[in-house]
């Protein structure tokens, strides 16, 4: 079926209408770049917050972390060692000291080294405590006593007490070092004991010897001397500092193993130690 109306007023109609849906057109278009930009735009400020906030809240990259104390670290504040109390390193070996004459005794006294102890009940301090003195080679004008222990055919035991002194050129540092010293190579001498199967480290301790700085080292001696009932000797040696600037006076004192009251001899022997 055919359109109704008249040719001619149809023509001028559809004209105007077209021109019409050409403006709708391009103002949809326009409108909707627009908002793509806008929204687009929002979209980056969003990202970038949301990567400027995740990078602030990194703590690996906060450059305000504390510094490492320097102090905590450095060994080289470790304790001190405290002088006073430290001693130099004991002597392997002894010197052998130059023959010189011990000074004169006070009567009742044994001297040497400008140290004397008193005599000891039961000892001797005659030619026979010559002999024997003279093994501690290590002492300048050793000069002691002794006490026969056991007596074989060929051999025996005694206990000696000797004063003397040593040189401080030949090493000796202080009363401590010296007297550590002393019993080191007491214990390790050829001269005074053989067949040695143990030496037992004591007490080591500071003394007071008439107002003179001085030092104490015990120790014990253990051997194996085939014919003899004696095991070894309990060992007191004393330095002192007797204000002579080029020596350090020593007393040694031995005694058998286990024989307490020799050991209380000697110990009262030690606390009579004199400066003379």
């Amino acid at each position: 079926m055919p359109a109704q109306g008249g040719p001619s007023g149809g023509s001028g109609k559809r004209g105007l209408w077209i021109v019409l849906i050409g403006l709708l057109l391009v103002v949809l278009i326009v409108g909707g770049i627009i908002a793509a930009l806008t929204l687009g735009g929002d979209d980056d400020k969003d990202d970038k917050k949301s990567d400027d906030s995740s990078q602030s809240s990194d703590p690996s990259d906060d450059p305000t972390t504390e510094p490492t104390d320097p102090e905590s670290d450095d060994p080289e504040t470790d304790q001190p060692t405290d002088p006073e109390t430290s001693a130099a390193p004991a002597l392997e070996s002894c010197a052998v000291a130059r023959p010189a004459a011990a000074s004169a005794s006070e009567p009742g006294r044994v001297a040497s080294g400008g140290i004397s102890f008193p005599l000891t009940r039961g000892y001797s301090d005659g030619a026979e405590a010559d002999r024997n003195e003279d093994a501690f080679d290590f002492l300048t004008a050793p000069n002691g006593q002794m006490k026969v222990i056991e007596r074989t055919k060929t051999s025996g035991w005694i206990s000696m007490v000797v004063v003397g002194s040593v040189k401080r050129s030949d090493g000796y540092t202080d009363v401590q070092q010296a007297a550590t010293s002393i019993a080191g190579c007491t214990a390790r001498s050829a001269r005074i004991y053989r067949n040695v199967t143990d030496i037992r480290s004591g007490t080591s301790e500071a003394l007071d010897v008439g107002g003179h700085d001085a030092w104490r080292v015990d120790s014990e001696v253990e051997i194996n001397e085939p014919g003899l009932k004696s095991t070894g000797d309990s060992m007191v040696v004393v330095a002192v500092e007797t204000g002579d600037p080029e020596t350090f006076a020593i007393f040694v004192g031995v005694v058998p193993l286990g024989n307490d009251a020799l050991l209380s001899q000697l110990n009262e022997t030690v606390a009579g130690i004199t400066v003379d």
